[in-house]
């Protein structure tokens, strides 16, 4: 796959997956399209949009209500099979603390 998957995306597809493989082994069909809301929270249309113009899912009639559905493909399963390149650790930075605007600090019991 050419094209890189953020972490909402990969989530996504993961569950996209785990959904449609307990679909097809829960009803006994391999034609199953699983609804938008079973998919989880902050899986909206612009991930699944992407997720379809990547052709990593599919969309097609949900079986049971007849509203638009999706199943991961072929080449979904392969992009979640591919090794993730790690994610580079944040530089670390080197503050230095401020002078002081008041000036040295006074002990009131000198």
């Amino acid at each position: 796959m050419s094209a890189t998957l953020n972490s909402r995306q990969r989530k996504a597809l993961r569950s996209v997956r785990e959904e449609t493989d307990y679909e097809d082994d829960r009803v006994g069909g391999t034609d199953n399209y699983v609804l938008l809301g079973v998919l989880g929270s902050g899986i909206g249309q612009g991930t699944i949009g992407h997720l379809l113009s990547l052709g990593l899912i599919e969309a097609g009639p949900n079986r049971f209500c007849n509203e638009t559905g999706y199943r991961i493909t072929t080449a979904g399963r392969d992009a979640l099979n591919e090794p993730q390149k790690p994610t580079p650790t944040p530089r670390r930075r080197n503050l230095k603390p401020m002078p002081s605007r008041i000036g040295e600090p006074k002990s009131r019991f000198i």
